[in-house]
C-alpha cells in the first residue's frame, strides 16, 4: 500500500497536474525528486527543464501524469514479492524522499537474493544526478555471476 507519506505527495503532484500550468507543475514536484545539493549546483539545467515542460506539456499529458500518480495509490505488490526468483537489484538513493531508504530496504528484504545497493547524497532521480555511479552499478549487476550487497 502507498504510504501516507507518499499519498500526499502523490496529492500535491496532482494538484500541480490539474493546474496545466508546466511553472507550477515544475516547482510543485522536480525539487522533491533532486538531492538539495545537486539542485542547487544545476539549477540553470533544472531551470531549462521547466521551461520545457511549459512549452511541452499539454492538458492530456497532465491529465496522463495524473492517472500514473493515482493509479499507484491502491496498487500493492508487496505480498507478490517474495515470488519473484529473477535475479533482482534494488538501487536506493540517500536522499530519496518520496520513497525513504527503510522503505526500500524493505522492498530488497522481501526479494529473496536482491541485491540492494546505495548511492549516497543522491535524490529519486539518481540517474540524473550521478549517471556515472548509476550505469556502473547497473552494468555490474547485469554482467556480474555473484550478488552485490553494498549497502
Amino acid at each position: 500500500d502507498t504510504s501516507k507519506w507518499m499519498k500526499d505527495i502523490g496529492h500535491s503532484w496532482v494538484f500541480a497536474y490539474n493546474s496545466y500550468d508546466g511553472y507550477h507543475f515544475f516547482k510543485t514536484c522536480i525539487p522533491s525528486v533532486c538531492s538539495p545539493q545537486f539542485y542547487e549546483e544545476n539549477y540553470e539545467w533544472a531551470s531549462a527543464r521547466e521551461d520545457l515542460f511549459v512549452k511541452a506539456f499539454t492538458p492530456d499529458v497532465y491529465d496522463a501524469f495524473g492517472r500514473l500518480t493515482r493509479s499507484a495509490e491502491g496498487h500493492d505488490e508487496r505480498a507478490n514479492l517474495g515470488k519473484i526468483t529473477a535475479k533482482t537489484l534494488v538501487i536506493s538513493s540517500e536522499l530519496d524522499f518520496v520513497t525513504p531508504v527503510y522503505q526500500q530496504q524493505e522492498i530488497a528484504a522481501a526479494v529473496d537474493g536482491a541485491s540492494h545497493v546505495l548511492i549516497p547524497a543522491a535524490g529519486p532521480a539518481v540517474m540524473y544526478e550521478k549517471p556515472a555511479e548509476f550505469t556502473a552499478i547497473v552494468l555490474g549487476f547485469v554482467n556480474s555471476k555473484t550478488d552485490m550487497r553494498v549497502l
